[in-house]
């Protein structure tokens, strides 16, 4: 029934419809970009936490305002997505490292040291 479906409309026609070669070569040729679409959202969610680490180190210590904004604007998806899964401990901190990375960016000191900020975002941002 769907195959016939698909074969009305003519979808996927040049994939699937033509010959079992170029079946088996569409076949394998959706498997893999569906295979590094899903790799690619796993390391995306995986990797922006640590790409949030990398940024907020940079702008605490070398107080550079386009380093800084990129880290605000990975932290505020990361705010966010606490807020949604209702981790507000973790909300919380990142709200304070939004802060602290705000005052970086604007020459102000900060009363905590880095590693002990971002450790506190780690410890409670297992989550996310």
């Amino acid at each position: 029934m769907l195959f016939e479906m698909i074969k009305k409309t003519g979808f996927f026609s040049g994939l699937f419809m033509r010959s079992p070669l170029r079946s088996i070569q569409g076949l394998i040729v959706i498997i893999y970009v569906a295979g590094m679409l899903s790799f690619a959202l796993f390391a995306h969610a995986k990797g922006d936490l640590y790409g949030l680490y990398q940024l907020a180190r940079e702008c605490l210590v070398s107080r550079e305002k386009k380093t800084c904004r990129l880290a605000l604007i990975q932290l505020e998806g990361l705010q966010r997505a606490a807020a949604a899964q209702r981790n507000y401990p973790c909300q919380t901190r990142l709200l304070g490292l939004g802060s602290d990375l705000i005052m970086s960016e604007e020459g102000v000191a900060r009363g905590q040291p880095v590693n002990e900020i971002l450790e506190e975002v780690s410890s409670f941002c297992l989550e996310l």
